[in-house]
């Protein structure tokens, strides 16, 4: 059959080029004694002929083997085609926190001294140190795919554990992927999720002895246990160039809308305190001279908190009621009661950035959240009526050492209240490097 088809088309060409040669001025049918001027009309006529037979076999070649035009075309798509690129890469971070367990300042003293009440009753079991030296080995790998027709993607994904040296018990693993799509010319659609498990958060009441019966608990009656929780959030972003044009003034600016959902589950012993969190905000990221740059973000979220039976002591000679009806005001009187730590959260970020060098960037971060807990019972005094809060700035470098070496070096400071925890302060230090793989 391929025979067949290859001869088909050769006598097809054969018989174009005859039909044409049938109108060629042949020397034997031209005059003995032609003048110049219709010499040269019979060459410009020859020419045309020549002409009229390529487009003949061209025609020829279509038609008896129609897969040609497809191969051109074929070999034109070839051209814009889809490249992908996966780089693996390590890194190694150093921290050291002031107050890891973001203790209050009589709670600090309590651990340092640890006297025989405490550890009898688990006050600070294996918490050995205020301060934490933290070693954060990583592996990680980034895929990119450029593709013109369905647009760019790009992966981030990374395992971390992070080593206490002074609390072994707080050393836990975490993951966290980044992924960003074009959708459009000037827009981007970004996933960020975060995976955290077995954090050990700090010992808290759990239990009580009455010894002497008394109906007022004091320290040495008190039982302390763990309190660990794993931890998932994931958040969805829409990012929006309204402008672009890096030899403006306002070289960039982006509208980024977005959505997140947080998820905290605490382990059996102190599984009321578990919430989810689903929340959303916007953002404006603004840039000047491509060199200088401003994030500022709104974010809104409500706390949805499991609200079921739960322990906790309670001062009656404050309230003048007797909560426990036992019929004597105490101090420190063990109290069963619904206990919900719902709450409506409010956080404003303000972060400046400025580009030193084409390999160095200078960071900082403003950040302030509130938090209005919506409990109704009066009972609970740690959350009704009552706010939280938590402020925090954060500055530091990061910079390329080299096309495959990179680094990062922050300083951050954290002033927060919560409804389990008084005030506090904590100080971090950080040094990360990360050395691309391949």
């Amino acid at each position: 059959m391929k025979n067949r088809k290859k001869s088909c088309c050769f006598l097809l060409q054969v018989t174009c080029v005859f039909l044409v040669l049938l109108h060629f001025p042949f020397p034997c049918m031209a005059q003995i004694h032609p003048d110049e001027s219709q010499t040269a009309l019979e060459a410009e006529n020859i020419v045309k002929n020549l002409n009229q037979s390529a487009i003949l076999v061209a025609v020829a070649d279509e038609i008896t083997d129609p897969g040609a035009k497809d191969s051109k075309k074929k070999k034109k798509k070839d051209k814009i085609t889809e490249q992908k690129k996966i780089r693996l890469f390590s890194e190694i971070g150093f921290e050291y926190s002031d107050n890891i367990f973001n203790l209050s300042d009589s709670q600090e003293t309590r651990l340092t001294t640890n006297d025989a009440t405490d550890q009898a009753t688990n006050r600070y079991s294996d918490m050995n140190s205020i301060s934490e030296q933290i070693i954060a080995p990583a592996i990680g790998a980034k895929f990119q795919s450029k593709n013109p027709a369905t647009g760019n993607l790009s992966m981030t994904s990374i395992l971390r554990y992070n080593y206490y040296t002074k609390n072994a018990k707080g050393s836990f693993p975490e993951g966290r992927i980044k992924l960003e799509r074009d959708a459009g010319e000037n827009a981007k659609l970004e996933f960020d999720g975060k995976l955290s498990f077995g954090k050990f958060k700090k010992n808290y009441l759990s239990g009580v002895q009455d010894a002497n019966s008394n109906g007022n608990i004091t320290r040495e009656e008190r039982i302390y246990s763990s309190a660990i929780y794993d931890d998932f959030e994931g958040k969805f972003a829409y990012k929006y160039a309204l402008i672009k044009n890096k030899h403006k003034k306002l070289s960039d600016l982006n509208l980024v809308p977005f959505v997140g959902y947080r998820w905290r589950n605490y382990n059996s012993t102190f599984s009321n305190r578990s919430y989810k969190l689903p929340y959303g905000g916007l953002e404006l990221a603004l840039q000047f001279y491509s060199r200088f740059g401003l994030r500022i973000q709104y974010q809104y979220g409500e706390v949805d908190s499991k609200t079921n039976q739960e322990l906790f002591l309670y001062d009656e000679t404050i309230s003048k009621i007797d909560a426990n009806g036992d019929g004597k005001l105490k101090e420190n009187a063990p109290v069963i009661s619904m206990v919900d730590r719902s709450s409506k959260r409010k956080t404003i970020e303000i972060a400046p950035s400025w580009k030193l060098s084409r390999d160095t960037l200078l960071f900082m971060e403003f950040s302030r959240r509130t938090e209005t807990y919506t409990t109704g019972n009066s009972l609970d005094i740690s959350r009704y009526g009552q706010d939280a809060y938590e402020n925090k700035f954060k500055t530091g470098f990061k910079f390329d050492i080299s096309k495959k070496c990179s680094g990062e070096i922050e300083y951050s400071r954290t002033n927060s209240k919560d409804s389990d925890d008084d005030k506090s302060s904590e100080k971090k230090y950080l040094v990360s490097l990360q050395m691309m793989i391949d």
